[in-house]
Formats: C-alpha cells, sequence, structure tokens
C-alpha cells in the first residue's frame, strides 16, 4: 500500500510503455496494449492525467478517452472480421489512494484466434499467473494493422 503511494503503478507502465506497444495517443488520453497483458489483445486506454476515476475527468479528457475506447473496440472487432467479446473494467483508486492511483479502462478480449476462446486454464485459476496466447508487442502490432474510421 505505501509502495502504491511512493511509486504509482499505473504512472510508472505509461510512462515505460514503448512505443510499439502504443495505439493511440493524444493530448488527454493513451491507448496501448500493457507489457503485462494477462489475455490476448488485451488493450488499456488511461487519461494522460493521473485522476482516480471518470469523475474526475474534464470534458476533454472525458471525450478523448470516450473516442480512444471507441476506436480500441473497433481494432478488436476488426481483427478478426466479427465482434469480439470482452470484458471492460474501469479500475478505479480504492478508499485512501484517491491521491496517487491512476484511473484506466482495461479491455480483456476472449477471443485469442479467429475459432478459439480463450478459457482461463486451472494454473490460471488458481495462480493468478496467467499464460500469455498471444505477445504484447505482437498483439499491438496486429492491432495497429486493422483499418478503423473515424
Amino acid at each position: 500500500a505505501e509502495a502504491q503511494k511512493a511509486a504509482p503503478i499505473i504512472k510508472n507502465i505509461l510512462d515505460r510503455t514503448p512505443s510499439r506497444l502504443i495505439l493511440d495517443k493524444s493530448g488527454h488520453a493513451m491507448t496501448f496494449v500493457p507489457d503485462i497483458a494477462r489475455y490476448p489483445y488485451e488493450c488499456w486506454v488511461a487519461p494522460q492525467r493521473r485522476t482516480p476515476g471518470p469523475w474526475d475527468l474534464s470534458t476533454d479528457e472525458r471525450r478523448d478517452m470516450a473516442y480512444q475506447l471507441q476506436q480500441a473496440l473497433r481494432r478488436l472487432d476488426g481483427l478478426f472480421g466479427k465482434p469480439m467479446p470482452y470484458v471492460l473494467s474501469a479500475q478505479v483508486a480504492p478508499v485512501g489512494y484517491e491521491d496517487s492511483y491512476h484511473f484506466t479502462l482495461q479491455v480483456w478480449p476472449i477471443r485469442r484466434a479467429e475459432d478459439k476462446l480463450k478459457f482461463l486454464a486451472s494454473v490460471e485459476q488458481v495462480s493468478g499467473v496467467f499464460l500469455v496466447d498471444v505477445p504484447p508487442a505482437a498483439a499491438a502490432e496486429a492491432l495497429r494493422n486493422v483499418e478503423v474510421g473515424g
């Protein structure tokens, strides 16, 4: 807990994300495949400014986040030419960490190939250690190559 306050984890991830993992970046938000991705083609949308949750975003930040989320979902749907099932997680600051936590939207797609869904293996469910079906750099490259409008 104290480590999070001293060196905020998400800020460190954002600061160290290499360009090959970035899908989109604007003055207010960034979409990227985290190098710690647990799901194939997982991507995160984060505001550039640290904020504890969506309630603290400016109108421009909210607009950029929404646009980038929409583009990420279009990329995922276009990846295999059909709608991508996914879980959308809004990671907001826990009570007491509002000053150090960095809000993110995390998209966890469950399709790992055109005809294969990602099911958690028993070792993943029990240990919390995920097996990588698609390396983050390969996922980012594939997603960047999807044509999206808008």
